[in-house]
């Protein structure tokens, strides 16, 4: 597995930076989430980062190889990104869409193969959608949508799986559930979270994202203490460890 460095990266539309000077390191097997308001820049950033858009400044470093020097299936093979507004072909089913995943791997008289039906089926199997393999994306809800899209990542096979608003849309079993599955992966995850409480609970490392710059990065407890969490979010909040988990409780404006 290899560690991924964001080195003093500017991200932004049409060569406006939204953000800039970023600098943190994913170490191999860690998960870190991505934390500011809304508008803050977190997508543009993981998009930066997965090399789906280009760095305005600055580089991407996976295995100390700039992500933006891949080709599109090289770096497919090394990175995966699963995107908060993305929407599956409601004319596949659940299935054929997992399968996607598998695409920057094979040649073409591999698809379909049994190795490569294992590997959707235990995707599917991750995100608790086995029973919806052969239903059309169409006929899906929007937390059964967003669970087939993170099974195509996984499905993917990468070590590095980089997602945006992973729990976006879940209810609170299936928010849980997938966090213990990021876990429990071994994968190197990096994810924007907008809910603060589950990047301190679940999470190695937070880095928060304010006024177009990176304000801290490091132990969650370390970076989302009360004064950073008024300066970001304009709320008071206070962490609190329960049987050996810390917690953070916003109880005021």
């Amino acid at each position: 597995m290899s560690r991924l460095d964001i080195c003093s990266v500017a991200a932004g539309f049409n060569k406006i930076p939204l953000l800039t000077n970023v600098s943190f390191t994913v170490e191999p097997g860690t998960m870190t989430a991505l934390v500011g308001v809304n508008g803050a820049g977190k997508s543009t950033l993981l998009r930066a980062i997965a090399g789906i858009s280009p760095a305005l400044a600055g580089q991407v470093l996976y295995d100390g190889v700039s992500v933006h020097s891949m080709r599109p299936r090289q770096r497919a093979r090394q990175l995966t990104l699963v995107g908060q507004e993305e929407s599956p072909p409601g004319d596949l089913t659940v299935s054929e869409m997992v399968a996607l995943g598998r695409l920057p791997h094979l040649k073409s008289w591999e698809i379909g193969g049994k190795r490569e039906q294992k590997i959707v089926a235990d995707a599917l199997a991750l995100v608790g959608l086995s029973d919806l393999a052969e239903r059309p994306c169409d006929q899906l809800s929007g937390g059964q949508r967003r669970r087939a899209l993170l099974a195509r990542g996984f499905a993917q096979g990468t070590d590095m799986v980089m997602l945006d608003e992973p729990t976006n849309h879940l209810d609170v079993h299936h928010q849980l559930h997938l966090l213990k599955v990021l876990r429990e992966s071994g994968r190197t995850i990096l994810a924007t979270i907008h809910d603060l409480d589950l990047a301190v609970a679940h999470f190695d490392q937070v880095v928060v994202l304010h006024e177009g710059a990176m304000l801290a990065a490091g132990n969650p407890s370390d970076v989302l203490t009360s004064d950073n969490v008024r300066k970001v979010f304009d709320v008071e909040a206070h962490l609190l460890t329960v049987a050996g988990k810390t917690h953070i409780i916003v109880d005021s404006l």
